[in-house]
C-alpha cells in the first residue's frame, strides 16, 4: 500500500541557530532527520508519516505566526512511502523516465541516472529472494524496460 511521508525544511540565518532548532524540534514534536548531504542547521529537515497531515499543518501554522518570512523560510514535499520492497520497485518502474539519458537537461540526466542505479539494485536484490515475482512485474513492465537494462539486470550478466 502507498503512503505519503511529508517533509518540511526549514532554512534560517546562521545566528540563534541552536536556539531556533531546538524551538522548531518542540513545534514538530520531533528531531530533524539527518541528511545525507551534511547540511548545517540553517538547513533543517523535518518528516512526518503518512497518518500526521494534521501536525504538519499545525507547524506550518505555527511557523508563519511565530517567524517573519523574511527570516524563516520553508518548502513542503512529499514522498511515497512503501510496505516492501517490491511495492517500492513496482513503483520506481512505473514512474522511471525511461528516456532519461537523451536528456540535454544534466539534472534530469542524473535524477534519472541515480533512479536507474536505486532499480538496479533492488532489481538484482528482488531477483535473488523470489525470481517468479520478479520476472511477473519486470513482465508486465515490458515495454518499458529496453533490452540493455533485461540484460543488465540478469544476475551475474557482465
Amino acid at each position: 500500500m502507498k503512503r505519503e511521508n511529508t517533509f518540511v525544511e526549514v532554512s534560517f540565518p546562521t545566528f540563534g541557530s541552536d536556539g531556533v532548532v531546538t524551538f522548531l524540534n518542540f513545534l514538530s514534536h520531533s528531531e530533524p532527520i539527518v541528511d545525507k548531504r551534511g547540511r548545517d542547521k540553517r538547513h533543517t529537515i523535518y518528516e512526518f508519516n503518512h497518518n500526521r497531515e494534521w501536525l504538519v499543518k499545525q507547524f506550518i501554522i505555527h511557523l508563519n505566526k511565530i517567524f517573519k518570512s523574511d527570516f524563516l523560510t520553508y518548502s513542503i514535499t512529499t514522498k511515497p512511502s512503501f510496505n516492501d520492497d517490491w511495492e517500492l520497485f513496482k513503483h520506481l518502474l512505473d514512474t522511471h523516465d525511461w528516456n532519461f539519458s537523451m536528456s540535454d537537461d544534466s539534472r534530469a540526466f542524473w535524477a534519472g541516472q541515480n533512479q536507474f542505479n536505486e532499480i538496479s539494485s533492488l532489481s538484482r536484490k528482488l531477483f535473488v529472494e523470489d525470481p517468479e515475482r520478479y520476472n511477473n512485474i519486470t513482465y508486465s513492465h515490458r515495454d518499458n524496460i529496453t533490452q540493455w537494462f533485461s540484460t543488465l539486470m540478469t544476475p551475474g550478466a557482465s
